[in-house]
């Protein structure tokens, strides 16, 4: 098997652009539900189960408040929201008439089937999934935290309700062409 062909977490990401570009395309396909869906998968580093489960009672201005079922004993964590992000799902609740209830009440299938139908649109590369949007959180939050990579990682295990830090450590660990890469910079 080459390298070529093995496909990465960081080749699973989506990108910044890619990430913008569905949900554009989500908006004008689907409407502001599933725009605000992906824009919360983007946002939030959260599984997609976890944003469909999602209440306008677990959001707040500064967190939402999701139930993370693998885990015992606290099921319940906190994970931090960007104030516009919280701003936009309250409104949203309001022109939907959302006062109980899920915000995005469907099933994970009827999500898969929206992404399809905007990765044909937005162009996108045919392995992006839903889950590649919390892959994308992900390189996007350690890519701004590079001057700090101690602290990095457990916020980000934190965040992204890792058990194990070896699970985040994906994240960090260096590509094939990253090795490469650096190997041309070598002097000896």
């Amino acid at each position: 098997m080459t390298t070529e062909n093995v496909l990465t977490l960081e080749s699973r990401a989506i990108t910044p652009i890619e990430a913008r570009a569905a949900i554009a395309w989500a908006r004008s396909l689907r409407g502001d539900k599933w725009a605000l869906y992906l824009r919360s998968l983007w946002e939030t580093g959260l599984r997609p189960g976890e944003v469909l489960e999602l209440t306008i009672d677990n959001v707040s201005s500064d967190h939402i408040r999701i139930q993370r079922f693998k885990k015992k004993g606290h099921p319940w964590d906190q994970v931090p929201i960007q104030p516009g992000l919280a701003l936009s799902l309250r409104i949203y609740a309001q022109k939907a008439k959302i006062k109980k209830g899920r915000l995005f009440p469907d099933t994970i299938q009827a999500a898969w089937k929206m992404l399809q139908e905007v990765k044909h649109h937005a162009k996108l590369r045919p392995h992006i999934t839903l889950h590649s949007f919390r892959h994308g959180f992900a390189y996007n939050m350690l890519s701004q935290q590079q001057d700090q990579p101690a602290v990095a990682l457990p916020l980000l295990q934190r965040w992204l309700g890792h058990d194990n830090i070896n699970t985040t450590a994906r994240y960090i660990r260096p590509t094939y062409d990253s090795l490469r890469e650096a190997a041309k910079e070598l002097k000896f």
